[in-house]
This record gives structure tokens, sequence and C-alpha cells, in this order.
């Protein structure tokens, strides 16, 4: 399995066990009730690394999920239509990330890790 999409449903948490499917690259959960994602681990290291798409947009999200800023081969993320106030400085560790969507959020300011290196040439 390569692909999921939860879209447009009522979900209001990620079961864990999804960090067991080592093969998927895109999963989309927008249009959902989320407002957190759980630790990714499975056999005691961090998986979902090889995600490249992930959508989170249209959710109850009021702090950007740390967990995201650890899938080390994300190129597209989006985040758009949510709560959030602040997208942490380790924004920056996503350097194959092209594509960022964080619109229609609560963000006040840009965060450093945007801008400063190859990765996230499109920050909205």
């Amino acid at each position: 399995l390569t692909e999921l999409n939860f879209q447009a449903n009522s979900l209001m948490e990620v079961n864990k066990r999804l960090a067991e499917l080592v093969n998927l690259t895109t999963v989309n959960f927008g249009h959902n009730k989320l407002n957190s994602l759980p630790p990714m681990i499975h056999g005691g290291a961090v998986v979902l690394r090889h995600i490249t798409v992930l959508g989170l947009d249209h959710n109850e999200f009021t702090q950007f999920p740390h967990i995201v800023c650890e899938m080390g081969t994300l190129v597209k993320l989006n985040m758009s239509h949510n709560e959030i106030v602040t997208i942490p400085d380790t924004i920056k560790n996503l350097t194959t990330l092209q594509h960022m969507d964080v619109g229609h959020n609560r963000l006040s300011s840009i965060p450093q890790g945007i801008g400063g290196g190859p990765g996230v040439a499109n920050p909205g």
C-alpha cells in the first residue's frame, strides 16, 4: 500500500499503527477533525520518513505536529485551513520540501527555518 486517502471524514485521531505501513508515500487526512498526530514509531525508530505527500488541511490543528518535521522525504505538505499559530524552526530539517501550504491559519510570523536553506521553496 503506497497511498491512503482519508479525506472528508470525521476522524478525530490517527491510529499509530499506520506507522507499520512502511511503503506509504502519500497520505491525505484533509477535511477531518484532527488536532494532533501520534508519535509514528515502529521497531524503535520513527517511521513515515518516506512520505513524500502529506495532506492535513481543513482540520483542527492549533500546533504544528512536530512529527512532520521528521519526515525527511516530504516534498509536498498541505496544512492550510487550521488554527496553527507557529511553525517550529525544525521545519528546516525538511530539505526535500518543495511546496508547503499553510494558508488560512493564525500565523503571525514566518519561521526562521523557511527561506534559509535549499528546502521549503514555496511557503504558501
